[in-house]
């Protein structure tokens, strides 16, 4: 099944909300468009942190935040 380009997917996921934060700025002076989704529960404070990007960047995105991964 192919996915329609204008789909968002996620592009990065983190543990800690800084992180995320960065890789929206590297994206977007890259001129991609992101946005975060924080799934960390509020009181376990367990989860992840999503950075979402149309799918047509998504392996531009991808390259981008490949050194951000640790």
């Amino acid at each position: 099944m192919k996915t329609p380009q204008n789909e968002w997917m996620v592009a990065f996921t983190a543990d800690r909300q800084y992180l995320a934060e960065i890789a929206v700025n590297i994206l977007g002076d890259a001129g991609i468009d992101s946005y975060i989704v924080n799934k960390t529960d509020s009181v376990l404070l367990v989860g992840d942190i999503e950075v979402y990007v149309k799918q047509d960047m998504l392996i531009k995105a991808k390259h981008l935040l490949k050194d951000l991964e640790a």
